[in-house]
């Protein structure tokens, strides 16, 4: 639940978060609510700070660069794995199917589950390989991301060339351009 209202946005990056409030709140004891935050630290998205309590992270631009750059290497590291295994075909297909949900969200205009769609279509290079611990490694790398980008006001123009790019890699896969 937590971890939800982090990744919804109803607790904002740097925001405090006091465990009895929580507990009160949830209407649970104060020991769920610190193993929930313990594991939300273990996932990088609280950060425990001595004499400051417990907050939402915040992603600085550096942050926000190794963020970036994990995701590329766990997409690209996806993507040669299924080329490895002779999955081109299956990739193709399960990134037609996340390109449509991305283009529905963006018809409806919920920024927010444009993102998320955005987000399921590249992690396409991942969950066609079936490879548990890879999509495991993504999805926390994947979280921050979404909370980096999500704190960030996104204009139609970046939503227009996040949409571009994944045409492109659509493209690249089906002519088998790996370079691209």
């Amino acid at each position: 639940e937590l971890k939800q209202r982090i990744l919804g946005q109803k607790y904002q990056p740097g925001d405090k978060l006091v465990i009895d409030s929580l507990a009160r709140e949830l209407t649970v004891s104060n020991t769920p609510i610190r193993e929930a935050l313990s594991m939300l630290e273990s996932d990088g998205l609280v950060v425990t700070t001595p004499n400051s309590g417990i907050r939402v992270v915040e992603l600085n631009a550096a942050a926000f660069h190794d963020v970036s750059q994990a995701v590329y290497v766990l997409l690209a590291g996806g993507y040669d794995l299924c080329l490895q295994l002779g999955l081109e075909g299956e990739l193709v297909e399960l990134m037609r199917g996340r390109m449509s949900l991305q283009l529905r969200a963006l018809e409806k205009g919920n920024n927010i589950k444009i993102m998320q769609a955005a987000i399921a279509f590249d992690k396409s290079f991942i969950d066609v390989t079936g490879n548990k611990r890879l999509a495991t490694m993504f999805d926390r790398q994947a979280e921050l991301f979404f909370l980096a980008v999500a704190g960030r006001n996104r204009e139609a123009r970046q939503i227009d060339e996040n949409l571009r790019e994944h045409r492109a890699m659509l493209q690249a896969v089906l002519d088998g351009d790996v370079a691209e």
